[in-house]
């Protein structure tokens, strides 16, 4: 199957999955998978479980993550055991309940002598799942780099911070997400995310609060870096930044 497609194993290799109610082809996972092929040289996979996700009882679909996770698991060991796949080079990127199936995928390597490269996480679920459970969702030990993006934080999204390090653009609640907009039922997490492949103008400081990032108080200036694709894997703790109310987002800074 490898050898008749035009897999490369000397490329990243991208996963991307949706959420509740959602498939491969809507505008989170496409444009995503868009800006990939458009300006990187990457194997991108897309994962569709739309037949589990479009249930209506949201409550059923949050069981489901688990053993999806678990598919994508073994895809991702297929690809390491008969394609040479090096985990460090698969980066893991989901949305809303999404971002929990890639944890839950991260989840299977913990345990092994090398864990997967990077894990995102665009606003993970927040409804049914535990703080104090990290066993059922997106963790910071489940890659070598867990990030998170949070927009809709303490509404569908998780308000607290889950990842090694979590981004909290314009204090990611509720309307708040974006400003001067009423935000989306989901937030913008994806579409920062879908921007950023193309552009490292995400600007995010490192600081106690939101408060304090937009006093530049209790912020460590020196440390800042990008949100997004091109954040880098040394950055550890709670990011803020301020971005536009409508494309492009990115101001810069």
């Amino acid at each position: 199957m490898l050898r008749r497609s035009s897999f490369d194993r000397q490329k990243p290799t991208v996963f991307v999955t949706h959420g509740f109610r959602s498939s491969d082809q809507t505008p989170c996972v496409n444009d995503i998978k868009n800006m990939y092929m458009g300006f990187h040289r990457v194997n991108l996979i897309t994962v569709d479980w739309s037949r589990i996700a479009s249930s209506i009882n949201y409550f059923v679909v949050k069981r489901q993550t688990i053993p999806v996770g678990g598919v994508v698991a073994e895809f991702v060991h297929f690809l390491k055991v008969w394609g040479g796949v090096d985990l460090r080079n698969v980066h893991l990127v989901g949305h809303s309940l999404g971002a929990h199936v890639m944890g839950i995928a991260g989840k299977a390597f913990r345990n092994q002598p090398r864990k997967v490269g990077r894990i995102t996480g665009l606003d993970p679920a927040g409804p049914l799942f535990k703080l104090n459970d990290p066993s059922t969702r997106i963790d910071r030990r489940d890659g070598d780099f867990v990030d998170i993006i949070h927009t809709c934080a303490g509404w569908l999204g998780f308000a607290e911070p889950i990842g090694r390090v979590d981004f909290f653009p314009n204090e990611a609640r509720d309307s708040q997400a974006v400003p001067g907009t009423e935000m989306p039922p989901a937030g913008r997490a994806w579409q920062f995310y879908a921007e950023s492949i193309n552009s490292a103008d995400f600007t995010a400081l490192p600081c106690r609060s939101f408060g304090d990032y937009k006093k530049h108080r209790n912020c460590n200036i020196p440390l800042k870096a990008p949100m997004g694709m091109p954040a880098p894997a040394r950055i550890v703790g709670d990011y803020f930044l301020l971005t536009a109310s409508a494309p492009p987002f990115a101001l810069g800074g």
